[in-house]
């Protein structure tokens, strides 16, 4: 387990989501905030403080929050107008950003061929899931590298019980129709990827895995 030796030192104006836009022919990834409620050991934030860093010490935090919902809806309808396809919604833990709802709730009316996607680690999915049902994501992406309490504390380093993950999924399988799961293979969790699986499996959810390093 490595955690990054320092914070990442960001330009002045940062240019990456414009990049990637272009190179991936209309995909975006908006991030809803840089803070999490876990503390994966290898999530490194997308350029900003990881929130194991930020753990470890306190005195350096993530950039503040310079944007508000007339921001994100502003740009994502110029963007979709200009040809964005798809959006997917991150963090951090996009549903712990006090700005979640008013954006995910007031997404520009899109057309046929353009997606919206939440990715969350799937812990506060039920706590927001009356007002999730009313918006117009596409699908809910729930990060799924643990299947145990055990696993859980040494992958994210957090008090919250894998029955709340689990949870949340089951919450977002009530009002979403496409549901889909993502682990990061890894020596925590190696002993667990067939009961994930099955899991998955049974619930006829989309899975994807993939080995770390």
């Amino acid at each position: 387990m490595t955690l990054p030796s320092a914070p990442p030192t960001p330009s002045a104006v940062d240019w990456t989501a414009l990049r990637n836009l272009a190179l991936l022919r209309g995909q975006l990834r908006v991030s809803l905030t840089p803070r999490c409620n876990f503390k994966c050991w290898f999530c490194h934030n997308e350029g900003d403080v990881p929130p194991p860093y930020t753990h470890l010490h306190r005195d350096v935090q993530p950039r503040r929050q310079e944007l508000i919902a007339d921001d994100y809806a502003s740009v994502m309808r110029s963007l979709i107008d200009a040809g964005l396809k798809r959006v997917y919604f991150t963090g951090g833990e996009p549903l712990s950003s006090p700005l979640a709802r008013e954006v995910l709730t007031r997404l520009p009316v899109r057309a046929p061929d353009v997606s919206y996607t939440l990715i969350t680690n799937g812990a506060l999915v039920r706590t927001h899931q009356e007002w999730l049902a009313t918006t117009a994501l596409d699908k809910v992406k729930v990060s799924l590298h643990y299947f145990s309490d055990e696993s859980l504390q040494a992958i994210a380093h957090t008090r919250v019980g894998i029955n709340a993950v689990l949870d949340g999924i089951e919450a977002a399988r009530e009002v979403f129709e496409r549901v889909e799961l993502n682990t990061l293979l890894q020596r925590e969790n190696e002993h667990e990827i067939l009961p994930i699986l099955e899991f998955a499996l049974s619930r006829l959810l989309a899975s994807a895995v993939h080995r770390v390093g």
